[in-house]
């Protein structure tokens, strides 16, 4: 298999099992149809986040676009159209604060992080975000104390800081919570 055909495998891979597990869940709520296919774009996107992520240690714009778009696109069914203006406002500010703090952190966390986390935002709301990215965090503690004792016994001086993929725990953690929320 060539790389671009294993990258496929992965993302389809990787998406299948929420993705079913979401359409058995949809096929029993009461939702509007738009609601329904806001939360299946959602869980999509999500997922291709964290495949991609998972890969190439970059979170597509274009997911997290469609992750806010789906956000507000649920909102609007669920909740009518008074409240979609204030969905996008709380989104904006809370990823003006996001940027803040992308900044005062210098390189603790990702652009794409940031963008997906605001962006998931929109669906779930500013608090629910922070409190999945807290636990995703949790999520992630262990692997990152064992990549940082894995670099040390290494030994190896090189220019490229550690990283560790947070897409990945974040879309784990927002699945979970989406799902409690259906």
């Amino acid at each position: 298999m060539k790389t671009s055909d294993n990258r496929k495998f992965f993302y389809i891979a990787v998406t299948l099992f929420p993705f079913t597990v979401f359409t058995i869940k949809l096929v029993s709520t009461n939702l509007l149809l738009g609601a329904k296919l806001s939360i299946a774009f959602c869980v999509a996107a999500i997922c291709m986040c964290a495949a991609e992520d998972l890969i190439s240690r970059t979170i597509p714009d274009f997911s997290s676009a469609v992750i806010f778009i789906s956000g507000i696109a649920f909102t609007f069914f669920t909740k009518g159209i008074r409240n979609t203006p204030f969905a996008i406002l709380k989104t904006g500010v809370f990823f003006i604060i996001l940027i803040i703090v992308f900044h005062i952190a210098k390189g603790g966390i990702g652009g794409g992080d940031v963008k997906l986390v605001a962006a998931s935002s929109a669906f779930i709301g500013p608090m629910n975000a922070v409190w999945i990215t807290a636990f995703a965090a949790m999520l992630a503690s262990p692997l990152g104390v064992i990549l940082i004792i894995t670099k040390r016994r290494q030994n190896k001086k090189t220019e490229q800081p550690l990283t560790l993929p947070f897409g990945p725990f974040y879309a784990i953690c927002f699945l979970v919570e989406l799902y409690n929320i259906l």
